[in-house]
């Protein structure tokens, strides 16, 4: 895989339900479009500043 693979998404972290034991379970919603993994992590940098009490990850989308 070279570095200009667009193999990687910008995830929002969100709690969505708890646990029998009152344990938050968390989801993550895809909310960009592939992009490189320098795109992915200037964007989740930028994300974090426009909403600084939400969590984002990137994550890669293929196998390589």
């Amino acid at each position: 895989m070279t570095d200009t693979e667009k193999c990687w998404v910008l995830m929002e972290c969100v709690d969505v339900y708890r646990d029998g034991h009152e344990h938050p379970g968390e989801q993550k919603m895809q909310i960009s479009p592939p992009m490189t993994k320098k795109q992915a992590l200037a964007a989740q940098v930028k994300a974090k500043v426009e909403s600084p009490n939400t969590d984002f990850s990137i994550r890669k989308l293929c196998d390589n």
